[in-house]
């Protein structure tokens, strides 16, 4: 399957039958542990092995 994006809204319906999803938090390190999205895995866009 093609990745695409969606608006929060949509994706959460879209997780109830889509179980093999996974949401990417592309925020830095604090901007992750000031709040955090219940699931999600972190990539720290700001680290130098990013790229």
């Amino acid at each position: 399957m093609k990745p695409f994006n969606l608006d929060s809204d949509k994706f959460l319906e879209y997780l109830k039958v889509n179980f093999d999803s996974i949401l990417l938090d592309v925020r830095t390190d604090e901007e992750y542990e000031s709040a955090r999205i219940p699931g999600s895995i972190l990539i720290d866009y700001y680290q130098s092995d990013f790229f």
